[in-house]
């Protein structure tokens, strides 16, 4: 150690060199590893810039240090000239780094193993998002296929997303969605209430760990001609229109322990009155949510296909008093919907021309309530048992007509 005028130590040039040495080790092998992870995933900003602010960073310290001689002041000039082509390499690497659809097409692009229903062709691939952020300005195309993964990552729509679209679409472009019958089970042959099986596009798609930013432009997924989709532990928030719609055209679609909400809100928003859009769109038959949060939207579920299970869902959207509802069902021919164990706080149920409608072992709060509304006056087979309600003991009716 050599000492100054005030009796302060300070390291020698030859120490100085090696630590010197040790930061240029350190920072290669970061340079090598943030290579390698720019090749999977696209970052939301440039690695290099955190690189960059962390050796200027580096760079003032040694400049604002006591002198330590001509050695020193080499070594600062190699570490900025090392630096500045570490950046370099860095940006190049985050510009050569895949893009979300180039990520999604993958999991459809190689050869097919086989096939599942209707010719549907079996991809086995997986779109593996690697716990990175993508920032997209138009919708994900789901490439068409069955077997097929998406799983680990987030996708924010940009200011300048296409308005109205949604995130990550899976729909066959050639064919637009069917609309949903409105006939009645005396009008209609129950198998012609159910898609043709021949029309599929897509079958047994994996949603995964996903959290889906709408960003206020659009919808977040949007499933057609589909069977058999997945959609497990899956984040939706800031969609103008439909966190989640399911099409007429698809079928067997299970949502289980997701979350959706236009706003995000652990409920007493201040702005609840003026929450819009529908959490969960079930056009299509034979679906079912499980375990599924909506918190903040107008309306939770809007239900119009039949033969849907709704069980432990939770629903805190927008409350009665301010014009929302929990589950909405409309008219949807055969009916037969059940909702069981699910949770309606201050937002309620409304089941138009209800058929074959189950609900039981519910909890309702907050002055929730079952409306049974007519529309052409069809009623049949309706049972409300083992439900709890709980209010404001102001008479409010717990079963209501419309």
């Amino acid at each position: 150690m050599e000492a100054d005028s005030r009796g302060i130590g300070y390291p020698s040039t030859t120490s100085a060199s090696q630590l010197l040495e040790m930061v240029l080790q350190l920072v290669t092998l970061l340079w090598a590893v943030t290579m390698k992870t720019c090749a999977k995933w696209k970052p939301s900003r440039p690695l290099s810039s955190v690189v960059a602010v962390t050796l200027w960073s580096l760079r003032v310290l040694l400049l604002l240090s006591p002198p330590r001689g001509r050695a020193m002041v080499q070594d600062v000039c190699t570490t900025c000239q090392i630096s500045v082509h570490i950046q370099s390499l860095l940006d190049a690497a985050a510009a050569e780094a895949p893009s979300a659809q180039s990520v999604l097409s993958s999991a459809g692009s190689g050869p097919s193993e086989g096939s599942l229903t209707a010719g549907v062709p079996n991809k086995a691939g997986t779109a593996d998002f690697q716990g990175g952020t993508y920032k997209v300005r138009k919708s994900l195309q789901v490439p068409p296929g069955g077997n097929i993964v998406i799983k680990d990552g987030t996708i924010q729509a940009s200011d300048d997303f296409h308005e109205g679209s949604p995130v990550i679409d899976a729909s066959p472009k050639q064919t637009p969605p069917t609309k949903n019958t409105e006939s009645f089970v005396d009008d209609i042959e129950p198998a012609q209430l159910s898609p043709d099986p021949s029309s599929f596009s897509f079958e047994y798609i994996t949603f995964q760990n996903i959290m889906i930013d709408s960003n206020h432009r659009g919808a977040g997924i949007s499933l057609s001609n589909a069977l058999r989709t997945s959609i497990e532990n899956v984040y939706v928030s800031h969609f103008s229109t439909t966190g989640i719609n399911v099409h007429p055209s698809s079928s067997e679609t299970y949502i289980t322990n997701s979350f959706l909400g236009q706003h995000p809100t652990a409920g007493r928003d201040p702005h609840e009155r003026n929450f819009t859009g529908t959490a969960i769109n079930l056009s299509g038959t034979n679906n079912a949510l499980t375990d599924v949060v909506l918190f903040s939207s107008a309306v939770g579920v809007d239900v119009s296909g039949h033969d849907n299970t709704l069980s432990g869902v939770h629903c805190y959207n927008k409350a009665t008093r301010f014009g929302g509802t929990g589950i909405y069902l409309r008219k949807s021919g055969l009916g037969q919907n059940r909702i069981i164990n699910s949770y309606l706080d201050y937002t309620g149920i409304v089941a138009e021309d209800p058929l074959q409608l189950h609900i039981s072992n519910s909890f309702f709060r907050g002055d929730a309530f079952v409306a049974l509304k007519s529309i052409k006056g069809v009623v049949g087979e309706v049972n409300i048992v083992d439900n709890t309600f709980s209010g404001s003991n102001k008479g409010t009716g717990i079963v209501q007509l419309q």
